[in-house]
């Protein structure tokens, strides 16, 4: 699925590609919003949107003058949200292992060893539910889902994560499983099942 940037986003990188070389913009671009971007990937945005750095070349010219020559000791570059604290590591340069939050969806993310089929990186973030239901059983059917129980997606106990259908999980959300009593929830967790197979049975084509 193709990458969506948002308005604050490209208003990012054309203002700072004046000020940035690629590399430094693609870094800086990645730490602000907590994504995984490649340079290249970088270059086509700004390509594609017609973003100027004014520099012929993409690089920083040979008595070239930085933006900020006149200002520093002014208090114009001082540390912002935007800015790179000590100790701060890339999202792009972190361990296997580490763990993040999807901003969108509040889902946990894992950095594993696995081709991104979207970028090519030998690297990848993965939601650690998936991640884990696969270690014990192996790769995901296509188009199912890892699927919390007791609807709460911080609790990564191996029981509590269930691989489901598409199907199964529309029924289920359909009836608003997150807000019924927890002790109410593997009930309809085993209704949807058995609805959804019914459904197929009899050539249902809403199951």
């Amino acid at each position: 699925m193709r990458y969506r940037y948002s308005g604050k986003q490209l208003s990012f990188l054309e203002r700072n590609y004046k000020k940035m070389c690629l590399r430094t913009l693609a870094v800086a671009f990645n730490k602000r919003y907590g994504i995984n971007k490649t340079e290249g990937e970088i270059r086509s945005t700004l390509r594609n949107h017609r973003f100027l750095s004014g520099r012929s070349t993409g690089r920083f010219e040979k008595g070239h003058i930085a933006w900020n020559k006149e200002l520093k000791g002014k208090g114009i570059c001082k540390a912002n949200s935007g800015t790179f604290r000590k100790g701060n590591v890339p999202t792009n340069l972190r361990r296997i292992g580490s763990e993040r939050i999807d901003a969108r969806k509040g889902e946990v993310l894992i950095k594993i060893k696995e081709r991104n089929p979207y970028t090519g990186s030998p690297t990848r973030f993965k939601k650690k539910s998936v991640w884990l239901w696969e270690k014990e059983n192996g790769k995901k059917p296509k188009g199912a889902v890892v699927f919390f129980k007791d609807g709460n997606n911080q609790n990564f106990d191996e029981n509590n994560l269930a691989c489901i259908s598409r199907a199964e999980l529309l029924y289920i959300n359909r009836k608003k499983y997150k807000g019924i009593p927890d002790k109410l929830k593997p009930t309809l967790f085993m209704v949807a099942k058995l609805m959804v197979a019914a459904g197929r049975k009899v050539g249902n084509k809403n199951c």
